[in-house]
């Protein structure tokens, strides 16, 4: 490694450096006077005690890359960027399942859900490309009973990567239909003018029975007395009243009944599965 090969080139210019002074032998360098102070001893103040010899200075070792832990540091790879789509990238996909969307305003805050499969790579800004191809992506949408279409929105994508790790992540975007408009069409299925016809049809029966019912009829008594007239009613009589007002009262109710159907019963809009649609990001998002 880098530090074994610093140290060892150190190494070999010290070893160099000493053999030179070794065959130059010191420079400058005489030999002592006899009558004066030997190396090392110093004549003056009379004591004759010895100093001693100041030694040069020689080369120090540099030794670079050392760790105090004495532990090797490894190199750090190059982490590869993490793919990601932008705001405005597109890819194609296609229904796998279909849908029956409700254009009620309660089904706006509980859209149906319905699974896509990617196959297309995705298109990004300035000829870029992200490969999201047979990738799952989840949508919710509603249906609009003024355009006749299923609007659409995504919820989330997943992926399984070359080393069998998941990628889940959520994602914010619409569909586009075959027609290049936000939405798909559909067909709008509409189930209430059959409970409306049924409803009639029981009114009808109602007003009927109604009229089936005897009548009492008002008489006038020119020669008032003590006593009271009264009228007594024969048997078929009050068979009849009877089967009139009952056939009239559960006519009123099956009335209800279906109305309350026709209330309940919202017009849908039909999507079939297997349709080609693209889908439009809104906000970008990172694969990881």
């Amino acid at each position: 490694d880098s530090v074994s090969q610093d140290t060892l080139l150190e190494l070999r210019r010290l070893t160099q450096r000493l053999d030179d002074i070794e065959k130059r032998g010191p420079q400058g360098a005489s030999a002592p006077a006899l009558n004066g102070p030997l190396p090392g001893y110093e004549a003056s103040a009379g004591t004759g005690a010895p100093v001693p010899e100041e030694k040069p200075a020689g080369p120090k070792l540099r030794i670079s890359g050392l760790n105090l832990e004495n532990k090797r540091v490894a190199p750090k790879r190059d982490e590869k960027p993490v793919p990601a789509l932008s705001a405005g990238s597109f890819f194609e996909a296609i229904l796998l399942n279909g849908m029956d969307a409700p254009t009620s305003a309660t089904t706006q805050k509980n859209p149906v859900p319905t699974t896509l499969r990617v196959k297309t790579v995705a298109m990004l800004p300035n000829e870029y490309r992200v490969n999201v191809k047979e990738c799952f992506v989840l949508a919710s949408g509603y249906g609009s009973l003024s355009s006749e279409r299923a609007i659409l929105r995504t919820e989330s994508i997943s992926c399984v990567r070359n080393d069998g790790k998941i990628i889940e992540s959520k994602i914010e975007g619409y569909i586009v239909g075959e027609d290049g408009r936000a939405g798909m069409r559909g067909r709008l299925v509409s189930k209430q003018g059959q409970m409306i016809a049924k409803t009639l049809v029981a009114g009808g029966l109602s007003g009927i029975a109604q009229g089936l019912t005897p009548q009492s009829v008002p008489q006038l008594n020119l020669n008032p007395g003590d006593t009271v007239s009264t009228q007594t009613a024969d048997a078929s009589s009050i068979l009849q009243t009877g089967v009139a007002k009952g056939f009239s009262t559960s006519a009123n109710e099956v009335a209800k009944f279906y109305m309350e159907m026709a209330r309940e019963m919202t017009p849908v809009v039909e999507v079939d599965a297997g349709r080609k649609v693209t889908i439009m990001l809104v906000k970008g998002f990172e694969l990881k």
